[in-house]
């Protein structure tokens, strides 16, 4: 067992130097849904996530500038206009 290297995790990023960046900043209030789980890789152009109104209205979809994965969420459901509604990983150039 100690003679064998560990699997891989899925979650596992391979090669490559990562930076950490604030995702996208909503433009307005509102109830912050997800679409990309913590882990989950993203391309250029793939919807982050939305915010709604309290009648459950589509007030913003924010999408990814560039590839990367969620590193993180925020722990709250309401979001202030300017709020980051994820922190990401990206490729470093």
């Amino acid at each position: 067992l100690c003679r064998r290297p560990a699997p891989r995790h899925p979650s596992h990023l391979g090669a490559g130097r990562w930076r950490r960046d604030a995702g996208p900043r909503c433009g307005a209030a509102g109830v912050l849904r997800p679409l990309v789980s913590p882990g989950g890789r993203f391309a250029a152009g793939d919807a982050l996530a939305e915010i709604r109104g309290l009648e459950g209205q589509r007030v913003e979809r924010l999408r990814a500038t560039e590839p990367g994965v969620v590193v993180a969420l925020p722990e709250r459901g309401w979001v202030e206009a300017g709020a980051v509604v994820a922190t990401v990983a990206l490729l470093s150039r």
